[in-house]
């Protein structure tokens, strides 16, 4: 049998071609914590896009008595992926008199030698906590040299592996800031004295699902921020990173539920590959609690890294405030 005809014939079966939809579905929105499906779940919009396509060449395979089933198949995709992918986001307005600050995150990508581009755009988004990951011993030099002057309160830890060198910037005066967590996973902690408040801030880069030894590991990375957080509920806190993790993973649903942290993402805000973030995934992200109010999120990118920056406008909820005085 020639291998064309086998395919012909294994499309044209009916079992395959019912099962398939619901099957494609389970993958894409609920897999099995296996390496292979959690990787495929992270372009699922984009598998959503080519399996819409391919519906639409069934005609050309006699295959029309598929369609209906194929389509409510996408449907049911789009159902569960819309609202986790386009968050509805209404930020709140606020007028000259409301103190806010800016954090910023991004991926400076160790192999990436454009420091100078990379060090303008940082500075031209005039945060007052600026938070880099992939900091290699070169990155930190030329950082410390570009920032230094605009950003006098700083904490490199540069490390040559591509994944857990890590620096903090910040305008104001930093206290206890530590490399606290090493590679599981890599994390800087510390605090900021704002004017208008003192803030515990996390950076960190959580492992990515390419290898079955990692899924069960990225759990308790995630487990380990948690309790970061808990441990410093008294204070607001912003948790910024790269999580290798889009937002409708379970990783990231479990871990912002026992946070009760919301992400600064407003619509799809595709994060990495810069050269093909129309075909994208959003895995940056700013987490804050429930004592700060987002007032914007922003992003930058032509940094010459393969990661887009994020930058969030906070300030303090009023209650907060009226409980201070």
């Amino acid at each position: 049998m020639k291998w064309s005809e086998f395919w012909r014939g294994l499309l044209n079966k009916a079992v395959v071609g019912y099962l398939l939809p619901i099957l494609l579905w389970l993958v894409l929105c609920h897999p099995p914590d296996f390496f292979v499906f959690i990787s495929l779940q992270a372009i699922a919009l984009q598998i959503g896009v080519m399996w819409l396509l391919a519906v639409a060449l069934f005609p050309l395979f006699q295959m029309q008595r598929y369609i209906v089933a194929h389509l409510v198949g996408i449907a049911a995709l789009v159902f569960y992926l819309y609202p986790k992918a386009f968050p509805k986001v209404y930020w709140t307005k606020h007028t000259s008199e409301v103190a806010t600050f800016k954090a910023l995150h991004l991926n400076v990508h160790d192999r990436n030698t454009q420091h100078q581009r990379l060090i303008d755009q940082v500075l031209a988004q005039k945060a007052d906590l600026v938070t880099l990951i992939e900091v290699n011993h070169r990155w930190a030099k030329a950082l410390q040299a570009g920032l230094k002057q605009g950003y006098p309160y700083y904490f490199i830890y540069p490390v040559d592996n591509a994944f857990s060198g890590m620096a903090v910037f910040a305008k104001y005066p930093l206290e206890n800031v530590q490399y606290i967590l090493e590679d599981e996973p890599p994390t800087i902690a510390g605090n900021i004295h704002l004017p208008q408040g003192e803030i515990h801030f996390i950076s960190s880069h959580t492992s990515a699902p390419i290898l079955q030894g990692r899924i069960k590991r990225r759990y308790q990375q995630l487990d380990k921020l948690a309790q970061e957080i808990t441990e410093h509920q008294d204070l607001p806190v912003l948790l910024l990173g790269d999580f290798n993790a889009v937002p409708w993973e379970r990783l990231i649903l479990d871990f912002k539920q026992q946070t009760q942290m919301q992400a600064t993402r407003s619509g799809l805000q595709n994060t990495f590959p810069t050269w093909a973030l129309w075909a994208g995934i959003p895995i940056d992200y700013i987490f804050y609690s429930s004592q700060l109010v987002c007032y914007g999120n922003t992003v930058f990118q032509y940094t010459g890294s393969d990661h887009v920056g994020l930058v969030g406008e906070f300030g303090w909820r009023q209650e907060e405030i009226k409980e201070a005085k």
